[in-house]
C-alpha cells in the first residue's frame, strides 16, 4: 500500500511539473524582445495603448489580428499592412476598443501619439 501510495505521489509531482513549467515559459515571453524593427517612441505607445490585448498572453480576437509577440516573423509587407490597418483604426477612433478606453484613459492615444505613430506608417509605406 505505501509503495502505491509512493508511486501515486511520484507520479502527481512529474505530472503538475511538466504542466506548470511549459505554463510558466509562455507567460514569461516579453513582446518587446521580437520588436527590435519598431522605433523606441512607436514602441512606447504600443506598450501603453496596444500590449495588453494585442501581444500574448492577450485576447484571441486581438491577437488573432495582430500578434506584437510576433512581430518580427511577419515578413515586411505584412508589417506595413498591419501597421497601416493599425493607424487608420487608432485614427478613426476604433482602436483602443471604447470599453478599455474607459478603464484606461492613460492609455488613449495623444494627438502626437497619432502623429507619431502614422508616421512611422508612412516611412514603412515608402519602403515597400
Amino acid at each position: 500500500m505505501q509503495n502505491i501510495l509512493c508511486l501515486f505521489f511520484a507520479s502527481a509531482l512529474f505530472f503538475a511539473a511538466s504542466v506548470v513549467n511549459p505554463l510558466k515559459a509562455q507567460t514569461t515571453q516579453n513582446p518587446s524582445d521580437s520588436l527590435k524593427s519598431i522605433p523606441g517612441d512607436v514602441l512606447v505607445i504600443l506598450e501603453k495603448s496596444c500590449f495588453g490585448c494585442h501581444a500574448e498572453p492577450g485576447k484571441t480576437m486581438a491577437i488573432s489580428r495582430v500578434n506584437f509577440t510576433k512581430w518580427n516573423v511577419y515578413s515586411a509587407e505584412k508589417q506595413a499592412s498591419k501597421a497601416k490597418t493599425m493607424c487608420n483604426e487608432v485614427t478613426k477612433g476604433k482602436m483602443p476598443p471604447n470599453k478599455f478606453r474607459e478603464n484606461n484613459p492613460d492609455a488613449i492615444p495623444t494627438p502626437e501619439n497619432l502623429k507619431i505613430l502614422c508616421s512611422w506608417v508612412e516611412a514603412m509605406q515608402a519602403g515597400k
